[in-house]
């Protein structure tokens, strides 16, 4: 898999669930960057939506020193999912 495409896909979805509504309170749309990097090293690993769900949780759960609503994740991970699978990629 093409990592610019990995890197896109996952800050796209990332950036359109604002989990902190950082983005729409005006900051700018690389605020989950570094976020969404950290997942797609990861992606290599992940076996399923859920799994994807876990790391993003992760993720964020350090980033934020917040607990993030597990099912929120999981829907995210979800779209993640399945924009990999319309671009022809599979994970894992």
């Amino acid at each position: 898999m093409k990592k610019n495409i990995a890197n896109q896909i996952v800050e796209k979805n990332i950036n359109a669930w604002d989990p902190m509504g950082l983005i729409a309170g005006g900051a700018p749309l690389d605020e989950f960057s570094v976020e969404s990097k950290r997942i797609v090293e990861e992606l290599p690993h992940i076996d399923s939506s859920s799994e994807l769900a876990v790391k993003i949780k992760k993720v964020f759960d350090k980033a934020f020193d917040e607990d993030f609503n597990y099912e929120a994740c999981l829907n995210i991970s979800q779209k993640i999912w399945e924009d990999f699978l319309e671009e022809g990629y599979r994970l894992g």
